[in-house]
């Protein structure tokens, strides 16, 4: 399994938020458990889909053996590092992107009390 070929076939103007989460390695396998800071290959799949998918919102989660503030929130701030990089490089595209969302948006029916269709 190769997940940067997996990534490279998600529709990137599907994508509306990412999630990134630590791991845990066990002898033939590593386990997405959200308890340790984020492994570097997980921040090079998360460079890959900034690349494709422009600046999105992304959510670090970290639910057990959650350390200090100061650590959580230091590894939150490494998705701005990517973000801040990526809207830098392609204004260009991250505008396109953000224009193509709310035209789709405006062609959404509506119901009257404001849900969509």
């Amino acid at each position: 399994f190769d997940p940067f070929e997996y990534l490279n076939f998600v529709p990137a103007h599907r994508v509306a938020q990412i999630h990134i989460a630590g791991h845990s390695k066990f002898e033939k396998y590593i386990l997405d458990t959200h308890d340790h800071p984020v492994l570097p290959a997980v921040w090079r799949l998360y460079a890959r889909a900034i690349e494709r998918c422009g600046p999105t919102a992304t959510l670090l989660e970290w639910d057990d053996n959650i350390p200090s503030f100061e650590e959580v929130h230091a590894e939150a701030l490494k998705a701005n590092q990517f973000l801040k990089a990526a809207a830098e490089a392609a204004p260009e595209s991250a505008a396109s992107a953000i224009q193509a969302a709310a035209a789709s948006l405006q062609q959404t029916p509506v119901s009257e009390s404001g849900a969509a269709r």
